[in-house]
């Protein structure tokens, strides 16, 4: 059985039968999952499958262009079908939230403008984190703020100078994490680096005292290191593991960065490349545990690739760096050796999905590269129209088959499904309203109870080489009939009907699932 068992039959369809019900997919639901900084895990990958191996002279379709978001180069995140961005307009600081066609939903105020330095411009990307029927935003003068979801409403706000917070010379940049019951953010400064919050009302749960140091311009990243579960933090001085249940400080890697030091930090097992410009380079540890007491050793440190504005993904036994050279290299993570590098389209951002990168240059010229430490293999370019020249400032971001490319105050939209596009995660469940949060007593921001999800049980989709093998053990043939009672976004019954001719009936009580498996 598929997805939660024993749902009500609300909703039915039928494959390769007499009735045929069929709901087309909602074009105003944006479909996929990038809720936060980087994707789903923070390291510029997508799992989704299937998408376009090349693409034509003229690039991938696109589908549309929204503008009136604002002057900013955060990109957007993605999730519960709708899509969130920041931007600066009317002297102010607006989150502000689309649906799936580009069209604006909410935009609530969230600060002043904050006046960027325009060549650095890039360190200060942020973007909301999303966490079901909430969203976490910051702005660059160091606001934080929980709103609703659905309409934008702030739920609780507070501000970093609120924890003693110490801001990076260019500016806040934090992306707080969601991780269970706590929202981790890092003000820096004298309370500590890193602080955890209770989520849903901003009381502070924890301050990691130990560290002190300004706020990071690097994304915070979640591991767990010797059967601990730990924050990873990466500072100008270095970076550092801090203990999620209580703040205490595990480890740290000394390491002297530069200006600057924006690259979310890389983790592989116990290993972690840290990498940065202005000529201090790429630095590999391994963080060692020894009856509860953790070291960072350092196996490499080397100037052969570096990275500055946070291109770089891992993938497999290597890391490629869109270099501050201007080059896109591919190295070896456990030596630091570079077994290729190319001038391709220059210094970009990337992102990592179906075996592909997807560069973005300081122009905002997009190419897709295959991820292979065999060469460099092109596999496609365009230039996107009215392109502003700081577009490149910006990370491209995939979600649902869907490529965002953020440009200063225009978002546009372009289709890379190939024609066995395969989206992985389930379709997530659309905000629900939030009841209006009560005053509480203490003086930290109002209290609010999170309203119930609008079903009792959370889908969660059975991959596809197992839903074949099943089927394979079951001998289903053209004779048969499949019933799936919760069959979610329609997986079993649809392989059964396509692959073995078998009249298939799904039974599902959300409507978005039937309209996803349609």
């Amino acid at each position: 059985m598929h997805g939660p068992a024993f749902r009500l039959a609300c909703l039915t369809f039928v494959l390769t039968g007499c009735v045929q019900v069929r709901v087309e997919q909602d074009p105003s639901l944006a479909l996929g999952n990038w809720s936060q900084w980087n994707g789903p895990n923070r390291d510029n990958r997508s799992n989704e499958t299937g998408l376009l191996k090349e693409w034509p002279p003229e690039g991938p379709k696109l589908l549309w262009k929204t503008t009136g978001l604002g002057d900013g180069v955060s990109p957007v995140s993605v999730a519960g079908g709708r899509i969130y961005v920041y931007g600066y307009r009317e002297e102010s600081e607006f989150l502000t939230a689309l649906d799936g066609t580009g069209k604006i939903l909410w935009s609530q105020r969230i600060g002043p403008v904050e006046k960027e330095f325009p060549g650095m411009r890039f360190v200060c990307q942020r973007a909301p984190t999303i966490d079901g029927d909430l969203l976490y935003a910051t702005t660059t003068g160091g606001g934080l703020l929980c709103l609703g979801a659905r309409d934008g409403r702030i739920l609780w706000q507070n501000t970093y100078g609120a924890f003693g917070g110490q801001r990076a010379y260019w500016g806040y940049s934090d992306r707080p994490i969601v991780d269970g019951k706590l929202l981790i953010c890092a003000p820096g400064g004298r309370t500590g680096t890193l602080v955890a919050l209770n989520k849903l009302n901003g009381a502070i749960v924890w301050a990691g005292s130990e560290l002190k140091e300004p706020s990071p311009n690097a994304a915070v990243i979640t591991a767990t290191l010797g059967g601990v579960r730990q924050y990873v933090v990466y500072t100008l001085a270095g970076a550092a593991g801090i203990e999620a249940k209580n703040g205490r400080l595990l480890w740290r890697a000394a390491r002297t960065g530069q200006t600057a030091v924006v690259p979310t930090p890389i983790l592989c097992g116990n290993l972690l490349l840290l990498s940065s410009g202005h000529g201090v380079g790429s630095h590999l540890f391994q963080i060692e545990e020894n009856e509860g007491r953790f070291q960072a050793k350092e196996l490499y440190a080397t100037k052969a690739f570096s990275n500055y504005r946070g291109g770089m993904i891992l993938q497999g036994d290597h890391v490629y760096s869109a270099d501050n050279s201007g080059r896109l290299k591919c190295a070896e993570l456990k030596t630091g050796t570079v077994v290729w590098q190319d001038r391709g389209i220059g210094q970009a951002m990337m992102i990592y999905a179906d075996g592909r990168l997807i560069l973005r240059n300081e122009k905002g010229t997009v190419a897709l590269v295959e991820a292979t430490p065999e060469a460099y293999r092109e596999k496609g370019r365009f230039d996107p129209p009215d392109k502003t020249p700081s577009s490149g400032f910006t990370f491209p971001v995939l979600a649902g088959g869907r490529l965002y490319l953020r440009d200063l105050d225009s978002l546009l939209c372009y289709d890379l499904r190939g024609p066995d596009f395969h989206l992985p995660d389930p379709l997530p469940e659309p905000p629900a309203p939030i009841e209006a949060p009560k005053p509480a007593p203490a003086t930290p921001p109002a209290v609010f109870s999170r309203p119930p999800r609008r079903s009792d049980a959370v889908f969660v989709a059975t991959p596809q080489d197992i839903v074949e093998k099943m089927l394979e053990l079951a001998r289903v043939t053209n004779e048969d009939v499949v019933y799936d009672l919760g069959s979610g976004d329609g997986r079993i019954v649809i392989t059964a009907a396509r692959k073995y001719g078998a009249r298939a009936v799904g039974v599902e009580i959300s409507e978005r699932l039937v309209r996803a498996a349609n």
